[in-house]
C-alpha cells in the first residue's frame, strides 16, 4: 500500500527546489552579465522608483532667474 500524501509532498518539494534554484541561478547569471558591462545600476532605475527608495537623483537644472539671483 502506497502513501500518496508522501508522494505528493515529495513532488511539491521537488518543484519548489527547482523553482528556487532557477530563480537563484538566473539572478546570478544576470548579475554577472550586468557587472561585466560596467554600467551604473542607478542609471537603469526609473525616477519614480528612485524617489520611492530615496536614492540621490540629479537636481533640477537652474533657470536663468535662479542663476542671476
Amino acid at each position: 500500500m502506497k502513501n500518496y500524501k508522501i508522494i505528493r509532498k515529495e513532488r511539491a518539494n521537488r518543484r519548489t527546489a527547482l523553482l528556487l534554484s532557477l530563480i537563484f541561478h538566473l539572478g546570478l547569471l544576470g548579475g554577472i552579465a550586468y557587472a561585466s558591462t560596467g554600467s551604473d545600476w542607478k542609471s537603469l532605475v526609473p525616477e519614480s522608483i528612485k524617489e520611492y527608495l530615496q536614492l540621490e537623483t540629479t537636481p533640477p537644472a537652474k533657470t536663468k532667474d535662479q542663476v542671476q539671483a
